[in-house]
């Protein structure tokens, strides 16, 4: 990743790896942390390696919301 980062030097990431699983996550909180935060401070140290500053757009999901009062969710 940081060989990539320092070659091409993008002006905006858009972060989207992560295990979105939420079933996954209450039987394996601990493993789906370390994936989706070890992956997050992966992609921030390459960033940081390559001496760049781009707009990340570091992406969720609306399970963040729990159950929704109205479809769609206003934000």
């Amino acid at each position: 990743m940081r060989e990539r980062l320092a070659a091409e030097r993008p002006d905006v990431i858009y972060h989207l790896a992560s295990k979105a699983d939420v079933r996954a996550a209450f039987d394996n909180a601990l493993g789906v942390f370390e994936n989706n935060a070890g992956g997050t401070v992966v992609l921030f140290e390459a960033i940081r390696a390559a001496g760049i500053r781009p707009l990340i757009n570091v992406c969720s999901s609306s399970e963040v919301y729990g159950e929704p009062g109205m479809v769609p969710i206003p934000e």
